[in-house]
């Protein structure tokens, strides 16, 4: 039952935007595992997403920023539940034609990470992520985080920020060998990333912080940098920079390649 309705809402809330977007939307399971499927109509690369709750919450409520990656050639694949097994990670490579990149917010982190130390992947996005242990990830090269920046603010006694001490970051990664890169917006908390439906509720609970001015084209603003962020970075990798440094990459490669292999590239917006 659970199950069903899951689908009747990611049906329901897929269909407000499919005549209008970029994006084919459907589910699709692979030995009782669903695959819901943000497929770009033309395919540069692909994603698998997961959701907070530790991959648990529905991912139609992420659909816009889903949407608008889809829209950018990035295709976003999110499993219902979290469970992904070997079968259902096989077929998305062989539907996207990519190996796909990882992508996780909040403790949605958890079973990212996890996933990671078994799958062939290189990069990895983790928006807020939080999680409870160190990871030495062989295969990955790069990490970028993005930040919501009131997450993490402790303003006052009183002021408790969302991000708790289980917050993760470049030192729960044993591999010396990953690049870390960390861009934080300044103006956003935690569930701005969500439909703007959604982020209003997770606003409205004072518990999560959220930007003060609540409306769809700020919200909706905010996911357009989450994509920028993410695409910038996944299309535009340092060896890229080196061949072709002035043309392509707008000098973003002096930094990377003037940092030590390791390091971490920090920047705070005011998106």
């Amino acid at each position: 039952m659970k199950n069903i309705l899951t689908s009747i809402l990611f049906f329901a809330f897929s269909a407000n935007s499919f005549f209008f977007s970029k994006t084919k939307q459907f589910r699709k399971e692979i030995g009782g595992v669903n695959i819901d499927v943000y497929e770009a109509r033309e395919k540069k690369k692909s994603m698998l997403f997961f959701s907070g709750g530790f991959g648990k919450i529905p991912h139609f409520i992420y659909s816009d920023f889903l949407n608008r990656l889809s829209e950018k050639g990035i295709s976003c694949y999110s499993i219902a539940g979290g469970d992904l097994t070997g079968e259902a990670f096989s077929w998305i490579e062989d539907h996207s034609n990519y190996t796909p990149f990882i992508a996780a917010h909040s403790s949605g982190a958890v079973p990212a990470l996890d996933t990671a130390l078994i799958a062939p992947v290189s990069e990895i996005i983790l928006l807020d992520p939080v999680g409870f242990k160190n990871y030495n990830l062989k295969r990955v090269e790069r990490i970028l985080f993005l930040k919501a920046e009131l997450s993490y603010e402790w303003k006052t006694n009183l002021d408790i920020p969302f991000i708790p001490a289980f917050g993760i970051d470049e030192n729960n990664f044993k591999n010396s060998n990953i690049n870390f890169t960390t861009f934080s917006s300044a103006n956003f908390g935690h569930g701005d990333i969500l439909d703007n439906f959604w982020a209003d509720v997770s606003a409205n609970t004072q518990i999560i912080k959220g930007n003060p001015e609540r409306s769809q084209i700020v919200n909706e603003e905010y996911h357009d940098w989450i994509v920028n962020q993410i695409y910038e970075f996944t299309f535009n990798k340092p060896e890229d920079c080196k061949e072709d440094c002035e043309d392509d990459c707008n000098g973003d490669c002096e930094d990377e390649n003037n940092n030590e292999n390791n390091s971490e590239e920090n920047e705070v917006v005011n998106v």
